[in-house]
């Protein structure tokens, strides 16, 4: 099993302890997958545990998964450091889960809206952006994987440890969460 099956194994894992086996939909479908799975119809199982997901997804929160700071949006290496000099660009990338997917006639929409704010390590607001960014995915179909890219430049930081807070809305719903960075700058 390579690691994109171990992931997505894992987060549909950490779904279903989440949420309580009690949805008709949810049983039949899980059975379903089963069944197609022990039958080694790997399609039908997918398809099934795509509707599984499905009959939850209005109830996970917001949440993100995996953010790391990576090179660059090219490749996602992994940045081996969270050091950076001061007006270096800081490459964020991440998962997002639990929005409100938005039919509107033939398509479905995804719209999330960042706000950045800068810590110091004690967590004062240093400065903030609200609306920093803003993420508008369309799709013919309804998609459970949405990948993020964020770039902040510190410019004219002086040296020192920041705390980067990421705070998403979910513009289709009511769903906020955050996610923080820690990233020392140098001369």
């Amino acid at each position: 099993m390579n690691k994109l099956q171990l992931s997505v194994l894992s987060l549909f894992f950490i779904m279903l302890a989440a949420f309580p086996l009690s949805a008709k939909d949810f049983n039949s479908s899980i059975e379903n997958a089963r069944e197609a799975y022990q039958a080694e119809n790997n399609l039908e199982a997918f398809q099934s545990l795509r509707e599984s997901i499905f009959s939850l997804w209005d109830d996970i929160p917001l949440t993100v998964l995996n953010a790391k700071l990576v090179k660059d949006h090219n490749n996602y290496i992994s940045k081996d450091s969270n050091v950076y000099s001061a007006g270096e660009p800081i490459y964020i990338v991440c998962q997002v889960v639990g929005y409100k997917i938005e039919k509107t006639n033939s398509l479905n929409h995804i719209t999330i809206a960042t706000d950045l704010h800068v810590l110091d390590p004690e967590g004062n607001i240093l400065m903030g952006k609200k609306n920093f960014g803003s993420f508008d995915f369309v799709s013919p179909f309804p998609n459970t994987e949405f990948k993020m890219d964020l770039t902040y430049t510190l410019s004219g930081a002086p040296p020192g440890k920041y705390l980067l807070e990421t705070v998403l809305r979910d513009k289709n719903s009511n769903k906020t969460t955050e996610f923080v960075k820690t990233i020392k700058i140098e001369k």
